[in-house]
């Protein structure tokens, strides 16, 4: 049996997580695995050269991007938001492709989502092997409200730190969204849990019967 690996991309707030579960539980999964845990074990572990480039938050890694590169100063702000962000999406996505690949030996269902997931950087061996999806709210108000709302659960510490970076998060997102269509990576629109969930089962349906 080939298994099905699935990777859900969305930028911070669109819902991503609430997704993926939603499909574990359905495929079923033997594992959904969040790509901010991954890139919390590699920092745990990473030597100093590496920990920098994941040292912050995807939407802020940029703060930490011209210690490594004395061109920065010169980009403009969007380039210096997506230069961080590719940035600690190669490193990430080292873990991710270590996840696959123990998943494909063991045969196991498994789905990993983040905003690490993008095909720039997952190694062409597994492009053909796994089912990439993109999460996406097109309105930037109804992406504020979302992030506001979900914010109610953090810890204080971190309140209000997403809207304060929210020009920076849509900057990721439209990046996103372009890579998306470079690839030809099926975007889902995220209006509601239920129809949205429902859409990812249609595509991952697609994919099954292709094999």
């Amino acid at each position: 049996m080939i298994p099905m690996i699935l990777l859900i991309g969305g930028a911070t707030g669109v819902g991503s997580s609430t997704i993926a579960m939603e499909l574990g539980m359905r495929l079923p999964a033997r594992s959904v695995i969040g790509t901010d845990s991954i890139r919390e074990i590699i920092r745990r572990v990473a030597p100093k050269d590496l920990y920098l480039p994941i040292s912050q938050s995807t939407y802020n890694q940029y703060e930490a991007v011209r210690i490594l590169n004395e061109n920065f100063l010169a980009l403009k702000e969007k380039e210096k938001v997506i230069a961080g962000y590719k940035m600690q999406t190669e490193v990430v996505n080292v873990g991710i492709a270590a996840i696959i690949e123990r998943a494909l030996v063991e045969r196991i269902n498994l789905i990993i989502e983040g905003i690490h997931i993008s095909p720039e950087f997952i190694d062409e061996t597994y492009i053909s092997k796994v089912l990439f999806l993109l999460i996406d709210i097109k309105d930037p108000e109804e992406h504020r409200r979302r992030i506001k709302r979900r914010e109610k659960s953090y810890p204080e510490r971190v309140v209000g730190k997403h809207l304060s970076y929210f020009p920076q998060i849509r900057i990721i997102r439209d990046y996103m969204i372009k890579t998306a269509k470079k690839f030809g990576i099926p975007i889902i629109e995220n209006k509601d849990l239920e129809s949205t969930v429902e859409k990812c089962w249609e595509e991952i349906k697609k994919e099954l019967a292709s094999r």
